[in-house]
């Protein structure tokens, strides 16, 4: 009898071993850039999940692009959100700049199938670069787009300084590239007057704030451009890179979760660019707990 008892105990403690092998192999590990509006972001998506009944492991505030890639492809993360154009230049080493989400899309989706990567859908929220002046200066002007901007000024024939940030190596290549597309497609016939001047990129938005400098090449989710209330001119000729935020996942973390992509499919389509400049906002100058943040934009967004 004793045996017996012995026997089954030992048999139920190794199938309680096993089911809890197979719980921890099946967990969602959901990583995250260790930028503000990045963890907010994993944050959101870890609570999601959890809402939805799905197993997650936070593993959020990671750290860089290339940590994250070899985390997904060894396993250490199952999830993560990466931008398109880092993918298409840093992962598989394209030069060439390319303005069209659907098409980096496609691209970045096609090329890692082969390394056991699934692209789901990506969001609307573009991390890319923005020149931003005075939300007064907008209004009095009348200035939406860059190409509103660029007439104005080729117009006033003075001219302006606009600020790069310094961390950008290739900011000045990038503005006089932004220049040339715009004068040569609106047939501009005078040249366009500015000087480039580069500081450190987190006093950039301050000092077109007041005045110092007319217009700033600048990061579209930098919560600073809220902060000092400026705004971010349309790139309405489609020149800057797309760095549209796409979730990324282990191929067999999307046949195991059969739901996930249309469960990502839903939470995608809610994170725009002005989301993620507001979530750096909140955390990085108000200080605010990322969680309670994502926890906030989850529930006005009726996500939970």
């Amino acid at each position: 009898m004793r045996r017996t008892i012995k026997l089954f105990l030992c048999t139920c403690m190794t199938l309680l071993f096993i089911g809890l092998g197979c719980v921890s192999h099946a967990e969602i590990k959901i990583g995250s850039k260790n930028l503000a509006d990045h963890v907010v972001l994993g944050k959101a998506l870890c609570l999601y999940l959890k809402v939805h009944s799905l197993p997650v492991v936070d593993k959020t505030n990671y750290g860089g692009s290339m940590d994250l890639r070899r985390a997904i492809l060894t396993g250490d993360i199952d999830l993560y959100f990466e931008s398109l154009s880092t993918a298409w230049f840093n992962f598989f080493h394209r030069k060439t700049l390319e303005s069209s989400p659907e098409y980096l899309y496609v691209e970045c989706k096609k090329l890692d199938r082969k390394n056991g990567l699934r692209w789901l859908a990506y969001t609307p929220a573009n991390r890319t670069f923005a020149l931003v002046i005075r939300k007064d200066d907008s209004t009095k002007m009348r200035i939406d787009s860059i190409s509103d901007w660029i007439r104005y000024v080729s117009k006033a024939g003075k001219k302006v300084t606009v600020v790069l940030p310094k961390e950008l190596g290739q900011a000045e290549t990038l503005m006089s590239g932004l220049v040339k597309h715009y004068v040569e497609t609106l047939k501009l016939d005078s040249k366009f007057p500015y000087k480039a001047v580069k500081i450190t990129h987190s006093l950039l938005p301050g000092l077109v704030s007041n005045g110092t400098y007319s217009a700033g090449l600048s990061f579209a989710t930098l919560g600073k451009i809220d902060y000092f209330d400026l705004v971010c001119l349309k790139d309405d000729l489609s020149f800057f890179p797309a760095y549209n935020l796409s979730p990324v996942a282990r191929a067999e973390l999307v046949i195991r979760y059969v739901r996930l992509p249309f469960l990502l499919n839903m939470f995608c389509k809610k994170v725009t660019t002005d989301i993620l400049r507001r979530f750096d906002y909140l955390v990085s100058e108000e200080k605010r707990d990322p969680e309670g943040v994502a926890k906030a934009w989850l529930i006005d967004k009726k996500l939970v």
